[in-house]
């Protein structure tokens, strides 16, 4: 085991793919550290989900990088030395996802190093779950794609190129639906809600043309005049008002733009995590199926 494990290093270490996966790796990580650098608790729009979209497909393209390296290792009659010099199948399956998981641990120190470190720019207040969750993703989605492409790999070398044409799906598909469930979002029941009381109360309306001119008043200024305004009258003042404007109103923008981000989070972004998932699964199962088998004798 100890001699597969080193001439996997070698190979690793001599290897362009390697260095290509641990590139895009990089370039993984400048979405979460971009998102944490420009995050806003009062937007809750296409911007996270994109964003973990495109993480997701940058890893499984970095994972099938290196998936590319195991295939045109065995292409040139390594794996099957190994196998001449007494090596089980089973043992150069082991050794192989030793140094899958290795280099997944890499790849995911480093995405997850650029998110905390644009979170402690920022300071991390109010931005927990948001850290929390894009955490979750660059630990254990390198580990994930790592694992699965390399039984992939042992079952279907040539599968690299069906699992490469999966990711780029998975991406296509995800900002897809998410441009798609933006226009086709309904604003109306918001839009009659806020334009309602803004035309009620007249300061409200005077402090929403200052949102537009300085998105900085949003949090501070309009969230002390609707706590105030609740307080002098309170049966004109939803009682959900104040968390609609700092949760779902984003500075600069119009609570009707805003309110179809809102309905679309609640339609397809609920369900496209998981359809994207088991559509890019129904690739890996297509690529082991339809590839030409290894042979080891």
């Amino acid at each position: 085991m100890r001699a597969l494990l080193r001439a996997g290093l070698r190979r690793d270490l001599h290897s362009i793919y390697t260095y290509l996966a641990l590139a895009v790796s990089f370039l993984c990580g400048l979405l979460p550290m971009w998102l944490m650098l420009n995050y806003n608790p009062m937007i809750r729009d296409t911007t996270f989900p994109v964003t973990v979209t495109l993480l997701i497909a940058g890893e499984a393209v970095s994972s099938a990088l290196l998936l590319l390296r195991g295939a045109l290792e065995h292409d040139s009659g390594m794996i099957r030395n190994r196998l001449i010099g007494g090596a089980s199948k089973g043992e150069v399956l082991l050794s192989e996802l030793i140094l899958a998981a290795g280099i997944s641990m890499i790849q995911g120190l480093i995405t997850t190093g650029m998110t905390l470190f644009g979170a402690l720019l920022r300071s991390w207040n109010m931005k927990e779950s948001v850290a929390a969750k894009l955490l979750v993703v660059c630990l254990t989605g390198y580990l994930f794609f790592a694992v699965v492409m390399t039984v992939v790999w042992y079952y279907s070398p040539r599968a690299s190129f069906a699992v490469i044409a999966g990711c780029v799906f998975f991406t296509v598909i995800g900002m897809g639906g998410a441009i798609l469930a933006d226009r086709l979002a309904e604003p109306e029941h918001y839009k009659v809600w806020v334009d309602q009381k803004y035309d009620e109360e007249g300061r409200l309306i005077n402090h929403r043309e200052l949102i537009n001119d300085n998105p900085l008043a949003l949090h501070g200024t309009l969230r002390k005049v609707c706590e105030a305004a609740q307080v002098m009258n309170p049966l004109q003042t939803p009682p959900k008002l104040c968390d609609y404007l700092e949760t779902q109103l984003e500075p600069g923008g119009s609570p009707e733009i805003h309110a179809e981000k809102r309905k679309m989070e609640r339609s397809l972004l609920r369900y496209r995590p998981a359809a994207l998932f088991g559509l890019t699964l129904l690739v890996f199962a297509g690529g082991i199926l339809f590839a030409p088998k290894k042979n080891f004798n």
